[in-house]
C-alpha cells in the first residue's frame, strides 16, 4: 500500500532573488519525491517573486509588504494545512 501523503517543505524567503534559485535547484533536484515545495515570500522588495514563479512544480506564496518571517511561516503552514 504506497501513502496517499506528502512531506511539505516550506521555506520563508525575503529579498533573496539572488541565492532562491541556487537553494531551491538543491531541493529540487533531490531523488525523493514525495514530497511539495511551498515557499512564501514575505514582501521582498527585489525580484524574488519573478524568479519564484519562473520556477515550475513548487507553491509560490506571498504577502504584498514585510510582515516579519513568522508571519510568512505562519501563511506557508496555513496553505500546507490546505494541502
Amino acid at each position: 500500500m504506497q501513502n496517499s501523503f506528502k512531506i511539505k517543505i516550506l521555506l520563508a524567503c525575503y529579498n533573496g532573488e539572488k541565492y532562491i534559485s541556487t537553494q531551491l535547484d538543491s531541493i529540487i533536484n533531490q531523488s525523493y519525491s514525495n514530497w511539495e515545495l511551498l515557499i512564501s515570500d514575505d514582501g521582498s522588495s527585489d525580484n524574488s517573486l519573478d524568479v519564484l514563479l519562473s520556477i515550475k512544480g513548487i507553491y509560490t506564496l506571498f504577502h504584498d509588504v514585510n510582515l516579519g518571517q513568522g508571519a510568512a511561516l505562519q501563511t506557508g503552514i496555513s496553505m500546507a494545512r490546505k494541502l
